[in-house]
């Protein structure tokens, strides 16, 4: 009997540990074009889609009394849409890693694989890998916060760090 149990605890663990699995995120910047597992995301996706895709979101938040952030908890990530609701187009997706309390962000964090411009992105990644790995530059504008150049070329990305031990928090990428 005790040998069944083990083994049946085996296989429920292994199912968890499978249940858990994410897709990979890929990001491309200069295409500004995010795929998750095989879906595409665009600046011209609209969260209706999104929806479609990958099901209703665990939560809704509101901006200036509006409808405009859609968190997948589950998943480890969110969307954003712009100030004009009537236009549900996306404006920004953001990744969580730890979760620093902002409500527009996942509670929870991402167990899947971020691939930014073919490189490997986790809670360990710095600013200066981003820079030397990506055709991205960041500039570190604060101890907790570097970010790409608001004119520049390309897609816009924010990351941001836990402040004692330069984790990384929130990694969003701005679509439009």
């Amino acid at each position: 009997m005790k040998h069944i149990y083990i083994i049946l605890s085996s296989i429920l663990f292994s199912f968890n540990l499978f249940a858990q699995q994410k897709d990979t995120i890929t990001v491309n910047s200069s295409t500004k074009k995010i795929t998750i597992g095989k879906h595409i995301i665009l600046s011209t996706t609209t969260i209706e889609q999104v929806k479609k895709m990958l099901g209703k979101p665990d939560r809704i938040e509101k901006l200036v009394g509006k409808e405009r952030v859609f968190v997948y908890d589950k998943l480890g990530f969110s969307f954003e849409i712009g100030r004009d609701t009537t236009v549900r187009t996306l404006t920004s997706f953001a990744i969580t890693y730890n979760f620093d309390g902002d409500r527009k962000v996942s509670k929870n964090i991402y167990i899947g694989t971020l691939i930014l411009d073919k490189y490997h992105i986790t809670k360990k990644t710095t600013a200066q890998d981003i820079n030397t790995n990506t055709s991205l530059k960041l500039d570190c504008v604060a101890n907790i916060m570097c970010v790409t150049d608001p004119n520049g070329k390309g897609m816009g990305v924010m990351l941001t760090f836990v402040k004692d031990t330069k984790e990384v928090s929130v990694i969003g990428f701005r679509l439009n």
